[in-house]
């Protein structure tokens, strides 16, 4: 997983909420973010959380020119059932940049997968930071635990069975 990642507001959020987005943005991965994704934070987050994350140097901003709008829609009308305006941006701007979504929305991952879009979970994520020694195991136990608790669009059977691995 060491491939550039544009990273979405839900793993950004649960990464926050488990105290571990530091760690994350530790890995030597180069992490991407959409301005859109940035405006959803805004609406979500704490001030001084946000700032401290607008100003990260790890992020760079990608986006789009105005003259893919049009596919942009046509993208929005083809999902517009399964993911919000916002991901269809960061779906689109993964594929034409040739980066790899990382995301805790389960749903999101299946629609990438069809579009052609490497992805990542958040359990690949902190699965990674537990090989790479970002993480030990009963840390990452107790981080994902307690991301079950808030994310309930996570795997829960995987889940458990990892839990029961680094324990």
């Amino acid at each position: 997983m060491k491939q550039p990642l544009l990273i979405d507001a839900n793993c950004i959020c649960d990464m926050l909420s488990i105290g571990k987005m530091g760690t994350l943005l530790s890995m030597k991965n180069d992490f991407f973010i959409t301005k859109a994704t940035v405006c959803e934070l805004e609406d979500v987050l704490e001030p001084k959380l946000y700032q401290a994350l607008k100003k990260t140097s790890k992020m760079i901003f990608v986006g789009y020119e105005d003259s893919e709008m049009s596919e942009i829609y046509d993208l929005r009308n083809e999902y517009s059932s399964q993911l919000t305006f916002i991901d269809v941006i960061n779906l689109f701007c993964a594929k034409k940049n040739k980066l790899s979504i990382l995301t805790s929305d389960c749903n999101y991952l299946e629609i990438a997968k069809t579009y052609g879009v490497e992805f990542f979970s958040i359990l690949d994520a902190l699965n990674y930071m537990v090989e790479e020694n970002f993480l030990t195991k009963p840390d990452a136990a107790i981080c994902l635990t307690k991301l079950m608790v808030e994310n309930k669009t996570l795997p829960k059977k995987e889940c458990e069975e990892k839990i029961k691995v680094w324990k």
